[in-house]
């Protein structure tokens, strides 16, 4: 790859002075920098450029201070890769480069580009990197037209995100790419210190807390499943003491007895067929996941982390001990952190605030009492805790918070539950949380009307509508256009026609960011949620933005100039789908926040802009550009609110409440369909819609204005 900077520059920039030199054929360069006092603590960037027909490639690199480098160097004052690996500008340096500044993280101080530097997850930064190698190698992928340069493109989280996603999912794993990544010592580099400590192991779906001790002999920790995307039935850890020993790159761990993580329904995004998926399910057999050892397998060290390829000894056994699926041979990409590294509380910023963790609040007291508020069952208990080497340990439901790094008003830590039976906290046992400090907030009513999206790398990169006249749409049910009211100068309360209700707690507004807690849950008098959430939300008053709604919420939207229905892939006869009670199968896959991607047609579709009742979307070929294929533009449907009681569903809603969007000026069919001993007639019905009610279909005429429909069931005389 350096071959395509050759010829080309590098440009240096400390505080406010820049320094350029040129790269020679070799692709090497010198340089020598007449740093201002001031500066030499500043963390400083470079960026190499090629020339002529390479100008499109860029690469770079975001540098420690001058003091830390020189640190770094040691008495002889010459720094090499083996001291820091980032004297070598590369693909690896410009996708940490990248993730790092496209979140816009701050990096002014040695300390903030540490914590900014422990927010690259290891599988980011190393399909990133595989990804631009993959750009200059590849003959087949080209520059899209609206970036100048390959940092550019990179620089977009976003699209670089979508693209890595949409590659994934066509099968290609960049495996050659990342060989070539790995075996090159300008790119990865890896010392024969001795390893040991304690350490935090991170990768998505598993977490652990992982201690070597120097004899050989060490101690795990981890959340209720193991890695792989397995499906526990429980959310409690579990933890084992091991032996291990290090043999050039890779890290054996066998542990003392095996680690038995129960019952288990599915692998992935596959429920398993022969493993039970409820207590009562006789005729299948329970199925459970065990784990005997573990290799992690060195790739490369930065300042603050080391990537590792993790192997797992993990098994699904059924209960007559026949091995259902055997994940002995996956490799998972991670980080592993030396805790040393991660940030460390200190007594005055806990002392007498209330701190938030997603399902748990605490109110800490410097007497070392904390109120302990669990948000799911209402219940307040008073606990003790206590700061041990800059971690929280605690009484009862949570037993230890450990801080990675400062996010906004707070942190990102790891919180570890104590065991519970709940099985909506799956994967909860051992998971980074956002845990927000309580700030002072006052929002007046009309602060609260816009669009709330939320913030990158916070859960599902949707968006919440709320308007003015106190109705909204949220990004969990698009379709359900709900109402929402005011219940303190920080706390919203809304409801989804009546039947799931949703509170918005506000914590904090840091940097324009809103810090808000998200509980939810069916509507009832005593309300308590199945789930809450901590994300971060910025609030667009115009109702503009490229934020897709989520994939599974399915509105229907039609060609605002034809009002023709519309679906992604093509025009649809609605009504020839409806005798069943079902939508058509929508089966496109979210890859970025404004990216849905079809496998099986290799189409993308890509947000272009949004309003509050429109949107305009282009559908092209994957690895194309918009200009090469086909711009909609939408306006929404109308909204049918349906309400079913007794035994019997129309259009698949079944004794309760819910919403369809359906097409203007364009009939609209329900099929009404009651359980055996139940029936219906047209006196059952009761209806602003107009319809005609003809055998089991009840036919709406052309419309342009919501209407509802209720419908009850009663048993046959």
């Amino acid at each position: 790859m350096a071959d395509a900077l050759v010829g080309g520059e590098v440009i240096f920039t400390i505080g406010e002075q820049t320094y350029k030199t040129s790269i020679n054929d070799a692709g090497q360069y010198q340089i020598s920098l007449d740093i201002a006092n001031a500066d030499t603590a500043q963390p400083f960037t470079a960026i190499a450029t090629g020339v002529a027909s390479n100008d499109w490639v860029q690469m770079a690199a975001l540098y420690p201070s001058i003091t830390k480098l020189r640190e770094l160097a040691g008495n002889d004052g010459a720094l090499d890769a083996t001291e820091y690996l980032g004297v070598n500008i590369s693909a690896m340096t410009t996708a940490e480069y990248a993730l790092v500044l496209s979140r816009e993280l701050p990096v002014g101080t040695d300390a903030e580009r540490k914590y900014a530097l422990l927010q690259n997850i290891a599988e980011d930064q190393i399909a990133r990197a595989a990804f631009m190698q993959k750009m200059l190698t590849d003959i087949n992928m080209d520059l899209p037209t609206k970036y100048k340069t390959t940092l550019d493109m990179l620089m977009d989280y976003e699209h670089t995100r979508g693209q890595i996603n949409i590659l994934q999912a066509s099968g290609d794993s960049f495996d050659s790419e990342i060989a070539e990544i790995q075996n090159d010592p300008l790119q990865t580099q890896l010392s024969n210190k001795v390893i040991s400590g304690k350490f935090l192991v991170s990768s998505y779906g598993f977490y652990y807390l992982l201690d070597l001790n120097e004899n050989g002999t060490g101690h795990l920790l981890t959340s209720n499943t193991p890695g792989g995307q397995i499906w526990a039935a429980d959310s409690q850890y579990r933890e084992s003491s091991f032996t291990w020993v290090r043999k050039g790159a890779d890290i054996k761990i066998t542990l003392d007895a095996t680690i038995n993580y129960g019952k288990t329904y599915g692998v992935g995004s596959e429920f398993l067929q022969a493993c039970a998926q409820s207590d009562n399910n006789s005729s299948l057999q329970d199925c459970t996941v065990t784990m005997n050892s573990m290799v992690v397998s060195l790739i490369t060290e930065t300042e603050v982390s080391k990537f590792v390829d993790i192997t797992l000894d993990v098994t699904l056994v059924n209960s007559a001990g026949d091995t259902v699926v055997d994940l002995s041979t996956e490799k998972y990409k991670a980080t592993l952190f030396d805790r040393s590294q991660l940030y460390k509380f200190t007594q005055e910023e806990l002392d007498g605030y209330e701190w938030f963790a997603e399902r748990y609040s605490y109110a800490f007291n410097a007497d070392g009492t904390a109120i302990q508020t669990n948000h799911l069952t209402k219940v307040e208990t008073t606990v003790n805790w206590q700061l041990d080497d800059g971690f929280v340990t605690l009484e009862g439901d949570t037993l230890m918070l450990l801080p990675i790094h400062p996010t906004g008003p707070g942190f990102t830590a790891i919180r570890l539950l104590g065991p519970s039976n709940n099985p909506s906290l799956v994967d909860a046992a051992v998971k980074p949380v956002l845990l927000i400090k309580r700030e002072p907030v006052n929002m007046a009513e009309s602060d609260w009307v816009g669009r709330w999206n939320r913030v990158a790398n916070h859960s599902f990169y949707s968006a919440i509508d709320y308007y003015a006249n106190h109705v909204f749409r949220d990004g969990f049910e698009t379709q359900a256009l709900g109402s929402w009211s005011l219940v303190s100068n920080s706390h919203v309360r809304g409801y989804s026609n009546g039947s799931w209700r949703m509170e918005h707690e506000l914590l904090a507004i840091h940097d324009g960011q809103h810090y808000m807690q998200y509980c939810y849950g069916n509507e009832s008098d005593d309300f308590k949620p199945t789930n809450c959430l901590l994300e971060a939300y910025v609030i667009d008053k115009t109702f503009t933005g490229t934020t897709f709604w989520e994939n599974w919420s399915r509105p229907l939207f039609q060609e605002a100039d034809t009002l023709r229905q519309w679906q992604f892939g093509g025009s649809y006869d609605l009504q020839r789908q409806l005798p069943d009670g079902s939508w058509p199968t929508f089966t496109y896959a979210k890859v970025a926040s404004n990216l849905l991607f079809v496998r099986d047609t290799g189409k993308v579709l890509e947000m272009l802009s949004s309003d509050k009742d429109s949107i305009s979307v282009c559908e092209y070929d994957a690895f194309s550009e918009c200009d090469k294929g086909t711009i909609y533009n939408l306006t929404r449907g109308l909204e049918m609110k349906i309400t079913v009681a007794g035994d019997g569903s129309v259009h698949a809603i079944a004794n309760g409440t819910g919403s369809l969007m359906f097409p203007k000026l364009d009939n609209f069919v329900l099929f009404l369909n009651p359980s055996p001993g139940s029936t219906f007639t047209a006196n059952n019905i009761v209806s602003d819609c107009n319809g005609d009610l003809v055998g089991d279909y009840y036919t709406i005429p052309a419309r342009e204005t919501d209407c509802e429909v209720s419908v009850t069931f009663t048993p046959i005389p």
